[in-house]
């Protein structure tokens, strides 16, 4: 059993990519860093962003290509080391969480559905990977059946409008899918031939999609939410191999050692220096503030007690520093009439036997005790529950484990109850990963 138990997912709250983008993220595979830009005018924000970890780290970057913001997670799709690099972003620093191995090889781009669902853009077969296909993973790693992709080499996807488009440079088209993986059509742009699509990108100021052409007819394409096209800014001095809107009208622009800013209407250009040079991978879209609240992982396996019941625990509202309330962890699933608590703690999972029971603790020490609480239901049967407000917990309790509440602070959480049958008299739920907001 892993610390994570992998196999077990649940979004507990709306997982997705952030609503408001307000900054971009690209990769440099010259430094092995990532690089934070300015969704306004393009200048750099943070050069070394994510810096390499090195090959006596925790990670190496090889050839860092694309980050994906799922708060309060960024991943780094690395395409040489075939492999994501999961990150914890509190709002001020990412902080390296995890190595993940889907099964990818010369993987090019990555993306995500509303649902939190992950989507790699792969095209070769080594490592058991699918070839020309969409790998897709879950944020803690659980890998689901691929989707086949009719194509020549895939450079980029991007979830869009409630599909996947995908960008193949050689067949020089946009393909458009549904999330089954049902072809639903390519995306045409009648100002502009379609050649050589680098990479695609739904807009920082708009609904738009945003599509970087590196052939004959270099340039940034820009289509509406519904894939119409509306306008090509063409760009001669580049084989353009990513873009992203600025908020200020223009577009940046990545080319082989560099990037620029162009004006779409004047079609003024300007080159931008980069400290230490770059050779750039992708724009991602990247909203500093979306660090917390907008995911809860759980992890760890639940146990069955002696009638044949399982506690599961799940969350609902926002883990807050300041909030008197609004977060409340449920436990369902629990037998009738038997008298529990949920508990917490700030060290991080565990996966320890509980006994010669089929439970696991799965919450590091040292740990908080909540309130003492019945089940209510039947003995018997598992229509038990128990609720609490974790807010209101801690407002109440200002000397309890995690007092002062600190933003950022990751809290590990997992249900306890009685079964006096069982060895320890006693089960656990599975447990739960969350992080406290401002």
């Amino acid at each position: 059993m892993t610390l994570r138990n992998l196999s077990i997912l649940a979004l507990l709250s709306v997982a997705s990519a952030p609503a408001l983008a307000q900054d971009l993220l690209i990769p440099d595979r010259l430094n092995q860093r990532v690089l934070h830009i300015r969704g306004s005018n393009g200048t750099v924000v943070t050069a070394n962003f994510i810096v390499d970890g090195g090959p006596s780290g925790a990670y190496d970057f090889v050839t860092p290509r694309e980050v994906l913001q799922l708060p309060p997670y960024l991943f780094v799709l690395d395409t040489d080391a075939d492999a994501v690099f999961r990150f914890r972003w509190n709002g001020t620093s990412a902080t390296f969480d995890a190595k993940l191995q889907p099964g990818i090889d010369e993987a090019l781009g990555i993306a995500a559905d509303p649902s939190g669902l992950i989507y790699i853009a792969n095209n070769g077969g080594n490592n058991g990977a699918p070839g020309v296909a969409l790998v897709r993973m879950t944020p803690t790693g659980t890998v689901l059946p691929p989707l086949p992709i009719v194509a020549s080499r895939l450079e980029d996807v991007a979830y869009h409008n409630g599909e996947l488009v995908v960008a193949d440079s050689i067949s020089n088209v946009l393909r458009r899918y549904s999330l089954s993986g049902a072809a639903l059509g390519t995306v045409s742009n009648g100002t502009a031939p379609i050649t050589t699509p680098r990479s695609c990108l739904t807009a920082l100021a708009s609904t738009d999609l945003i599509v970087a052409t590196g052939g004959g007819t270099t340039g940034v394409h820009r289509f509406t939410s519904a894939f119409a096209g509306l306008s090509f800014a063409s760009w001669a001095f580049w084989s353009v191999g990513a873009a992203a809107d600025l908020s200020n009208g223009n577009y940046i622009l990545t080319g082989p050692a560099g990037l620029a800013t162009l004006n779409p209407n004047s079609g003024g250009f300007s080159f931008l220096t980069i400290s230490g040079g770059i050779q750039p991978g992708l724009f991602s879209r990247f909203d500093p503030a979306a660090n917390c609240g907008s995911i809860a992982v759980s992890y760890c396996t639940a146990g069955t007690n002696t009638a044949g019941c399982t506690g599961s625990i799940s969350a609902s509202g926002t883990a807050s520093a300041s909030a008197s309330s609004g977060f409340t962890l449920s436990v369902n699933g629990v037998e009738g009439q038997r008298l529990g608590l949920i508990f917490y703690g700030l060290s991080g999972p565990a996966a320890q036997p509980w006994g010669t029971s089929s439970s696991f603790l799965c919450v590091k020490s040292p740990t908080q005790r909540m309130d003492t609480q019945d089940s209510g239901g039947s003995v018997g049967l598992c229509d038990g529950s128990y609720s609490q407000d974790w807010n209101a917990f801690l407002a109440a309790h200002p000397s309890a484990l995690g007092s002062p509440r600190q933003a950022g602070q990751a809290v590990h959480a997992q249900a306890w109850f009685r079964d006096p049958p069982s060895p320890k008299t006693t089960h656990l739920s599975n447990a739960l990963e969350f992080f406290i907001c401002p």
